[in-house]
């Protein structure tokens, strides 16, 4: 099928594209117009998560994950209209437009460090409120420990070029430029905040089949976090702009599970921030 021939629909403003809590295993292309994603829509509790515009897609998470919607999809203007991709249409819409998959990472990536930021202001704001001793300094200490469980594990990342790696050996440090995502071929990375200081905290451990420095490969920004090989010949493959649509096109299901694991981080975090928000409104 070609993606010329998917369902387009054009909307009306307020009209609903899709519900929170319905299970659809499709995603949307913005193609004009602006799309309002709400957390609660209709309630006292109505929140604007995102919006998006012209170029920007939206509801992948319930494609990547097949998992029910985490928000309500609105349209915000009139003539808006939009593509729907089912996971049918996937496979040849990408291979067609492998750029689009570079697009929705970035789109992920920019959404996740987005709500860690916002969720990091929120516990800020709640500790500064409440002071840091007692009970609710304990709060506190608990919501950014989930947050860098959460925000901090997304800071898989690397710095030089790809190859075997030692046991102990830094594959790259908190800090570092790196436009490159890695691929775990073998082995297992330890991910760390504070590496080689008092406060060093192992935030993630992963192994063959898992991803490192998405982020870095999307988005130029520094690495937030140091990574080192925990396994002797621990073995990575280097991903980097020039190079993804190679590897899009040689390990299409790589790039899937990769989607799934940004989304999968994406939601959870979302779920966390939106439960911090309703517990600074008490």
């Amino acid at each position: 099928m070609s993606s010329q021939s998917m369902e387009k629909k054009t909307l009306k403003k307020g009209e609903v594209i899709f519900e929170q809590g319905k299970f659809e295993d499709w995603m949307y292309d913005t193609i004009q117009g602006r799309v309002g994603i709400y957390a609660g829509y209709g309630t006292e509790d109505e929140k604007l998560v995102a919006e998006m515009g012209a170029g920007k897609f939206f509801g992948e998470m319930g494609m990547i994950e097949c998992y029910p919607r985490s928000a309500t999809a609105v349209s915000m203007e009139d003539d808006t209209c939009v593509q729907k991709i089912t996971q049918g249409d996937f496979s040849e819409y990408f291979r067609e437009h492998s750029d689009r998959i570079y697009t929705i990472m970035q789109q992920l990536s920019r959404r996740i460090r987005k709500t860690t930021e916002d969720y990091m202001k929120l516990c800020r704001t709640e500790g500064e409120a409440s002071g840091t001793d007692g009970q609710t300094g304990e709060k506190k200490g608990s919501l950014m420990a989930k947050l860098k469980a959460l925000g901090g594990a997304l800071a898989k990342e690397k710095s030089r070029k790809p190859g075997e790696y030692e046991k102990g050996e830094v594959i790259f440090n908190e800090g570092d430029y790196e436009p490159f995502m890695y691929d775990i071929h073998n082995g297992k990375v330890g991910v760390y905040s504070d590496y080689g200081t008092p406060k060093q905290k192992l935030l993630a451990e992963l192994g063959e089949s898992d991803f490192i420095g998405e982020m870095g490969l999307v988005e130029d920004r520094p690495r937030s976090a140091t990574a080192v090989a925990l396994e002797a010949n621990t073995r990575l493959q280097a991903v980097d702009a020039e190079t993804f649509d190679d590897y899009f096109r040689e390990r299409p299901a790589k790039v899937l599970m990769l989607m799934q694991q940004m989304s999968g981080r994406l939601r959870q975090l979302n779920k966390e921030y939106l439960k911090a928000c309703k517990a600074a409104e008490k």
